[in-house]
């Protein structure tokens, strides 16, 4: 029996928090209580500091390849940035290329993670691209049951990742039959084509095109076109990286009629603003992501969102691209359309939104746990394990230091990646002790341990919710 102690803490949920000693009991928590006074295996003192569920990112892209260039991490390297941030548990996708099939595409992202084993639990999303064979639709319903409970569905990117309407239906009917959550990109990948023909056509391909390219009138359409298939098709329905009020708007009414829809969007898109791309080279080509940086306004209608009614889950959209190549791509000729979009964020999400959004006073203490951890474990099938701390549940544990002081940047960061998107900035709370599984894996900025972990099975949907 493995047994951990944490001694002196606040416990923060999503309902409150509390003075409580913590005891985890071979990786789950087994004891929450006041005073626990007994010997343990570990033990941690977090005197002063709040104990919180480790965070859950539900959107991270770890192997990925966008346009032909793969990206820089591996399941190693991207779970140890993960777990230097406080975040204990990821979602990644298996991309399903064109004519092959969904139980292909499973088969080789086991094999990825098998190949670079992993220092936390991995869930994975079925991204689908292609359901032309009845025997596809087929493996689509068998996938909630073998813990893939969650599709994903881009409206953008046309010749790659992008789906029909079709695809689009049918992969909601299933969803919908089997309790899976259908996430979707939501730009509409036709309008943002035709403006970037037109941009190439006039040679105007510095950073600020990319986001005129792509304007807030084509991701609020694409999410009414989202939610009107899943109004029709009764699919839940998770709309990822929202950048603006214009798609804030309609899951607001969404949620107002009763749909079972709900929204994330990312600390880029609460940090960064349009005024990005008008930077040096260097700082502009950081803001190549999609959806684009948008205004100032648009910052604070999230945050709104997130305080509120509209948003309710912050993740990273991590997609580890060089900022080498990102140059090297950029200058070849093609300009912001050859840079693979995207940008690294695994390891600084929590810090970021306890420094920006709880210190700053945008959001309470809860609603960073909540929007953090709880409600993406709740949300993608892991209710009542991950992102909560409770009697019972995964002894995935951060002790997260309100006080501590760091500077983010490529030379202390984790990820293989070769920038940082927020290189020098000085931030306030960090983590000084991470449990995985109830056993310390980082303590005091060092890694005690580099175990292998594994592929992450999770409920539907419909099971999960019913958990909680």
């Amino acid at each position: 029996m493995t047994t951990t102690l944490i001694q002196g803490g606040t416990v923060v949920t999503s309902a409150g928090r509390f003075a409580a000693d913590v005891l985890t009991v071979d990786g789950r928590i087994g004891e929450i209580a006041t005073s626990i006074a007994r010997p343990a295996d570990h033990i941690v003192d977090a005197r002063g500091q709040y104990v919180i569920p480790g965070g859950v990112d539900p959107h991270a892209h770890v192997k990925i390849t966008f346009g032909g260039v793969p990206s820089a991490d591996d399941f190693t390297s991207a779970t140890i940035a993960a777990a230097f941030g406080g975040t204990t548990t990821i979602i990644d996708f298996a991309f399903q290329e064109h004519g092959q099939s969904l139980s292909s595409t499973l088969d080789d992202w086991h094999a990825a993670l098998a190949a670079s084993p992993p220092v936390t639990d991995v869930g994975v999303h079925l991204m689908i691209s292609d359901l032309t064979d009845p025997a596809w639709i087929d493996e689509l319903r068998a996938a909630p049951a073998t813990g893939v409970s969650s599709f994903k569905l881009f409206m953008a990117y046309r010749g790659s990742f992008m789906v029909g309407d079709p695809a689009m239906w049918d992969t909601m009917r299933v969803a919908a039959e089997t309790g899976a959550l259908v996430m979707v990109h939501a730009e509409n990948g036709d309008a943002i084509d035709a403006l970037i023909r037109e941009a190439v056509a006039a040679d105007t391909l510095t950073p600020p095109f990319h986001a005129s390219t792509r304007p807030r009138s084509t991701e609020a359409e694409a999410v009414n076109r989202a939610l009107m298939f899943a109004e029709l098709t009764g699919a839940r329905t998770f709309i990822v990286h929202v950048s603006c009020a214009d798609a804030v708007a309609p899951i607001v009414g969404a949620k107002a009629r009763g749909m079972e829809v709900w929204g994330e969007t990312c600390p880029q898109y609460l940090l960064f603003d349009e005024s990005i791309y008008e930077q040096p080279l260097d700082q502009a080509l950081r803001g190549i992501f999609s959806p684009p940086a948008r205004s100032v306004a648009d910052q604070d209608a999230l945050w709104t969102a997130l305080a509120g009614v509209g948003l309710d889950v912050i993740s990273t959209d991590h997609s580890a691209f060089n900022l080498a190549l990102r140059h090297e791509r950029y200058e070849s000729g093609g300009g912001f359309t050859a840079v693979p979009n995207g940008g690294p964020g695994l390891e600084e999400r929590l810090a970021l939104m306890f420094d920006v959004g709880v210190r700053g006073g945008r959001i309470s203490l809860e609603q960073w746990v909540d929007l953090c951890c709880t409600t993406p474990a709740r949300l993608f099938g892991l209710g009542g394990r991950k992102g909560v701390v409770a009697v019972g549940a995964d002894a995935d544990l951060v002790v997260w230091d309100p006080e501590r002081e760091r500077t983010l940047g490529v030379e202390t960061a984790k990820s293989k990646v070769d920038y940082s998107m927020h290189e020098g900035r000085v931030v306030t709370g960090a983590p000084s002790t991470v449990i995985v599984d109830g056993v310390p894996l980082i303590a005091d900025g060092e890694l005690l341990d580099q175990p292998k972990r594994g592929f992450l099975r999770r409920a539907a949907s419909v099971e999960a919710t019913a958990s909680v």
